[in-house]
């Protein structure tokens, strides 16, 4: 069984280029795919810029509401088939 890895934390090399020269946390993409309640149609895809995957689902649920479901992971992860 292949290893476990947590893509969502930084690797050795990311950490220590994870600050940007203003002294911020760097920015990641995430990608999500959005259902909102009450709708009939298909989910939204939309890309979000956040430190971090917490950061990434509180700017969703501050843009398309609680009530929503969505897919969220990050560019890595989005690029990978299942």
């Amino acid at each position: 069984m292949p290893p476990i890895i947590d893509r969502d934390r930084p690797t050795a090399v990311e950490q220590k280029t994870s600050i940007t020269m203003n002294n911020q946390p760097k920015q990641k993409t995430y990608k999500a795919i959005i259902w909102q309640p009450a709708s009939d149609a298909t989910g939204k895809r939309v890309i979000t810029e956040a430190v971090n995957l917490d950061e990434a689902r509180q700017k969703l649920e501050a843009e398309y509401g609680k009530g929503s479901v969505f897919d969220l992971h990050n560019e890595l992860d989005a690029s990978i088939p299942r």
